[in-house]
């Protein structure tokens, strides 16, 4: 199956004692000398929260900053069609800039924990679910006439640099429906604009886990092997962990 990415994700985790910059100070960082299309920022809370968004390099940008927690998001930039919901073509060019997004903010924040996730569906006729399941999973042993399968596992691995610290590397399978609006989101909503079509999913995510001052001192080696993991499993799929 050649897959399709909803969405591309990038996770900065910093301590909580740590100052945290505005979504629009991060974008600053990523875009000198320019403005998001969008800025949103919560009233005053606890954890600071704001988000700034824009469509450049080929994709749409979301920025989401929090006390602890800073998310980049790479979306597809195209509109939706009848059919389906906008995803992106060139999966591994979308990893590839993420991973250089998170560099250039890894720079900034002292982080502790670095998360990369892939997050692909593919539209599919709700006849079809189950048997498109088994062909993407022919080990599964799905029974017959099942519905709402999911398949999921974590192997974890130590990193090339240092095998103290060691990466998760998740995989999901999953269906569903999934509800997007064609065009631009109406002044008042009518939840009878939402098209709803059935999915198969695949999501990717590999993470750190360890000492966090080895991981902030390793950020770039950190991000390397995430991003080449994160490529070699979507491109192979479950057959990536044959033997690893």
């Amino acid at each position: 199956m050649n897959w399709k990415a909803d969405t591309v994700l990038g996770v900065l985790f910093t301590p909580p004692g740590q100052k945290q910059p505005s979504s629009l100070e991060l974008w600053s960082e990523l875009f000198p000398n320019d403005t998001p299309d969008q800025f949103q920022k919560s009233n005053p809370t606890p954890n600071l929260h704001s988000n700034a968004s824009g469509i450049r390099d080929g994709f749409t940008v979301t920025i989401d900053s929090q006390t602890g927690r800073t998310q980049i998001v790479l979306g597809s930039a195209n509109s939706p069609m009848i059919q389906e919901p906008p995803r992106i073509d060139n999966v591994e060019e979308a990893i590839i800039r993420l991973k250089e997004l998170m560099s250039v903010l890894a720079r900034k924040l002292d982080t502790v924990r670095l998360a990369l996730v892939v997050d692909c569906s593919e539209t599919v006729q709700d006849s079809d679910l189950s048997q498109r399941f088994r062909n993407e999973l022919p080990h599964a042993n799905l029974p017959e006439n099942t519905i709402d399968p999911v398949y999921q596992f974590n192997v974890r691995k130590p990193f090339d640099f240092d095998n103290s610290v060691v990466m998760n590397r998740l995989c999901t399978w999953n269906t569903g429906h999934q509800g997007f609006v064609l065009g631009n989101l109406p002044p008042i909503f009518d939840p009878s604009q939402i098209n709803m079509k059935p999915f198969i999913g695949f999501k990717i995510d590999v993470n750190s886990h360890g000492e966090p001052l080895k991981i902030m001192q390793n950020e770039e080696k950190i991000l390397a092997e995430l991003c080449n993991e994160a490529i070699a499993i979507y491109t192979n799929k479950i057959e990536h962990f044959n033997g690893k």
